[in-house]
């Protein structure tokens, strides 16, 4: 598909919800030790804390894809940077170690419905002599963010902003998707693919079966 200019700054509107869905993996790292504490989470909870995110994403990464196809991907990538950003919301809040758990699963959820959107984006609205900068943009963007979210996390936990501790490492997820859902609902234009094949659930079912297996099995070891 060729893309007659590119617009940037619609580029930039995606590559702003992978740095935020990249950021989250590394982030809430640091605030582990905090976040036992405060909520008295056993071993097996921070866990799943901090696994959670990353099962859920990986396990509907590729429906996530399938749905942008199907259904519009401008609509997929809003949805999933709303639910990402509200259940940042919900983790900001969680007075127990439950919830929290609940909470980053649905954000993982968020995470897989926005983050193939972003790299969809970066052939529909770049034209094809830009593309390879395009993509080494958007690999800067992940790199810089998985260092990002270490330092910050340290920073923010430090600062104790208006006495939140951990839980600034959440807060500072939602004016980043208010943002980016705004700008996106403006700026993005509406794609779907015409030859999209239907949902393949018993795929889904068979990949997400065998990365929980797999999550299960190294928090055994």
């Amino acid at each position: 598909m060729s893309v007659p200019k590119t617009s940037w700054g619609a580029v930039s509107i995606v590559l702003a919800g992978a740095f935020m869905a990249t950021l989250d993996s590394f982030i809430v790292i640091v605030a582990g030790p905090s976040i036992q504490a405060e909520l008295g989470a056993s071993d097996g909870e921070l866990q799943w804390i901090m696994a959670g995110y990353q099962l859920t994403y990986a396990v509907l990464l590729i429906t996530g894809g399938r749905l942008g196809d199907l259904y519009g991907r401008r609509r997929v990538f809003i949805a999933g940077t709303a639910a990402f950003t509200g259940a940042s919301v919900v983790c900001a809040l969680a007075p127990t170690a439950a919830l929290l758990i609940g909470a980053r699963f649905a954000q993982g959820l968020g995470a897989a419905l926005m983050v193939p959107q972003a790299y969809v984006f970066l052939t529909v609205v770049v034209s094809e002599r830009d593309r390879h900068r395009a993509f080494g943009v958007l690999g800067v963007v992940l790199g810089g963010a998985s260092i990002v979210g270490q330092l910050a996390g340290g920073l923010l936990i430090g600062a104790e902003v208006l006495g939140s501790g951990w839980r600034s490492v959440f807060w500072i997820n939602v004016p980043i998707g208010l943002a980016t859902v705004l700008l996106a609902a403006h700026r993005l234009p509406e794609s779907t693919a015409p030859n999209a094949r239907r949902l393949d659930l018993s795929g889904m079912a068979a990949t997400g079966s065998s990365v929980v297996r797999a999550g299960l099995a190294t928090r055994c070891t």
